[in-house]
């Protein structure tokens, strides 16, 4: 009888045969049980959960809701219920709900500090002095190239949030915005905020000067430029600052809903 020697090369030659007579056969053997036996991974479950707001839209809290959920949530806006439905994880549920809770507030005022500024460059340091406060002419100074700043119109004015404001400023600007809602006690937005040269005052055409969205966190002034080029001389500066307001008093300035200050 001829004895053979099984070497480590003929050993993983024959693996090899009897592997693939296994995936001819169907039968993989102990190879199958050990693919069989992987645990498979399994999806988070997912909860939905509708949340009605009682005193904000719930349109405004779109904006919020989305960078908290996972990446399988949705959320859906159903406008006429005032509502958002919100499917996800559990966890990330109850996150975003302890949000909204705190977002639906019932609606505060807020104090609005709108400034319009005349820029210009001029070649020597103005003798006049501004009326613009010394901490707003430091930082247009250090954001732009004029030399002198002029407040041509200003007014502290009070709005609850979610009204739509129409303010007369002096007899040459007037101011059109809604007031959305205070996200955190620290941040408000203007929607759809105007500015506008002319009015019924001084007898000119109503010439509409900038519609924008601005995001305001308290007590941090915002400043928008309006030129008609890079290298213009002269610029128009508006300077728009948002407050919680001190409890109120007889001398602050009043705004209705669709009118002006008193």
């Amino acid at each position: 009888m001829t004895a053979f020697r099984h070497s480590p090369r003929l050993r993983s030659l024959r693996a090899c045969l009897l592997t693939s007579l296994c995936l001819l056969t169907g039968d993989t053997g102990a190879w199958g049980a050990q693919a069989a036996a992987r645990p498979s991974v399994k999806a988070p479950a997912l909860a939905l959960y509708a949340y009605s707001f009682e005193n904000q839209p719930a349109v405004e809290a779109l904006s919020l809701v989305y960078p908290l959920l996972s990446d399988l949530g949705t959320v859906e806006l159903r406008p006429k219920e005032n509502t958002l439905v919100i499917r996800d994880t559990v966890i990330t549920i109850n996150r975003i709900v302890a949000m909204l809770s705190r977002f639906d507030h019932p609606p505060r005022e807020v104090q609005l500090e709108v400034r319009i500024v005349s820029a210009r460059a001029e070649a020597f340091s103005p003798t006049a002095r501004s009326r613009l406060p010394k901490e707003h002419v430091d930082r247009l100074k250090d954001m732009l190239p004029y030399h002198s700043y002029e407040q041509l119109a200003g007014t502290n004015l009070e709005a609850r949030e979610g009204e739509r404001v129409n303010y007369q400023l002096g007899d040459r600007f007037s101011l059109d915005f809604r007031l959305g809602t205070l996200v955190e006690g620290a941040r408000v937005r203007l929607h759809d905020f105007q500015i506008f040269r002319g009015g019924t005052r001084d007898g000119r055409e109503k010439k509409r000067l900038i519609v924008t969205t601005l995001f305001l966190h308290l007590s941090q002034p915002v400043y928008l430029g309006l030129a008609p080029s890079e290298d213009s001389k002269e610029a128009l500066m508006v300077v728009v600052t948002a407050k919680v307001p001190p409890k109120k008093t007889d001398s602050k300035t009043k705004v209705d809903r669709r009118g002006n200050g008193s």
